[in-house]
């Protein structure tokens, strides 16, 4: 193995410790983080607007989503798109239930604590399909195609939702969104959207096509190791900005209820999955994918929109950031309540391989037959048993 794979393996099963860990520094030792995400990089001629360190981060995000998603996975889309369409159906009610509480937060004046937490709620709630969830699915041995589908389609909304998101912000009260009024109306227009959007996926989609398959592999384990880092690097980076004010005094109660109110989003949007699942009776593996869908949200797209919307309003990025705690979690249980799919072997699932279904149906008509003709030698072995008796 070489080390870009193992690194990209060790990343992966320490990434919520990791990642635990880069909000505690960020805490205890913010200015390197403060400092980072203060960094300009200049301006892009005849676009205007600033480029930061988080929109490079928010690129090389959407880079690896376009890159995660492969021909043969288009292909497989095709062949059977409305359990994606569903799943992206479902996603967007969730993300409506979210949105229309927060509005009833606002209309009965209920306090910044309750609408801070919705308003993180429904920022998550609207963001695409993370690429970790597809890393999940395959630990799993989900249907994969679903997962990159799910993915796919929903980084595809993105246009659309970036002023859905800007008409939300502005319904919050004035103490949460001092920046949205001069900062939004400037940024997010059709120039930003195509640059910082558009753009990385497609590129990612190009690098996805022109490489060949060999160097294909070896550049999609740098890739993955290289995102891994950046999300890491962009969660300390954004708590640098409001974890010490959160943690200094420390207030119990509203941690409290924090955390029961992420312990409930992550559940809700895992169980919409499992539910989705269930009324359209799908099998085991395309159940999985579908929660994992559902339940796993880009939150590191989610604090870079919501620190160019909000600035940095405490209550909110900390909502986002436990999220990503919350998801991870979740679907660490998830794997070991269902990981008894994963203890099929991935060239029997025909329908959670990435593998077109006649290559699956070959594996097994081999393991029928037997390789080197066991099938044969046992059925000799019963006529001779049937001669003696």
């Amino acid at each position: 193995m070489n080390p870009a794979s193992y690194l990209k393996i060790w990343l992966h099963r320490r990434f919520i410790f990791l990642l635990f860990a880069a909000y505690v520094l960020a805490a205890i030792i913010p200015s390197p983080g403060l400092w980072l995400k203060d960094l300009d990089w200049g301006t892009l001629p005849g676009v205007g607007g600033s480029i930061t360190t988080s929109l490079l981060m928010l690129g090389i995000l959407l880079f690896n989503a376009g890159f995660a998603v492969k021909t043969e996975h288009l292909q497989a889309l095709k062949r059977r798109p409305s359990l994606s369409f569903i799943g992206i159906i479902g996603k967007s009610f969730l993300a409506l239930f979210w949105v229309m509480l927060l509005l009833l937060a606002l209309s009965m004046n209920l306090s910044l604590l309750w609408i801070s937490m919705l308003a993180g709620f429904a920022i998550v709630s609207i963001m695409p399909v993370a690429t970790s969830s597809t890393a999940w699915a395959q630990q799993t041995n989900s249907n994969m195609a679903l997962s990159l589908g799910l993915l796919l389609l929903s980084t595809v909304m993105m246009p659309a939702v970036i002023p859905f998101m800007s008409w939300l912000m502005r319904q919050l009260p004035a103490s949460l969104n001092p920046t949205v009024s001069i900062e939004s109306t400037g940024i997010f227009n059709i120039s930003f959207i195509a640059i910082w959007i558009l753009l990385p996926v497609v590129i990612g989609r190009v690098f996805q096509w022109v490489l060949n398959n060999k160097r294909n592999r070896k550049f999609s384990t740098w890739i993955k190791w290289v995102n891994a880092i950046n999300l890491l690097l962009l969660n300390y980076m954004h708590g640098s900005c409001f974890l010490p004010q959160r943690f200094d005094p420390f207030q119990p109660a509203p941690m409290l209820s924090l955390l029961l109110g992420v312990a409930a989003c992550c559940l809700i949007a895992f169980a919409a999955g499992g539910w989705l699942g269930k009324v359209f009776k799908v099998d085991a593996p395309e159940r999985m994918a579908l929660m994992f869908g559902t339940g796993m949200n880009n939150n590191g797209m989610a604090l870079v929109l919501a620190s160019q919307f909000l600035g940095e309003s405490g209550w909110i990025g900390l909502t986002i950031a436990l999220c990503t705690f919350g998801q991870h979690l979740v679907a660490g249980s998830v794997q070991i309540l269902f990981g008894t799919i994963s203890s099929i072997p991935d060239n029997l699932i025909t329908n959670g391989s990435i593998l077109p279904k006649t290559a699956s149906t070959q594996s097994t008509s081999a393991l029928k037959t037997g390789n080197g003709g066991t099938s044969t030698l046992l059925s000799r072995s019963a006529e001779s048993n049937r001669s003696h008796s």
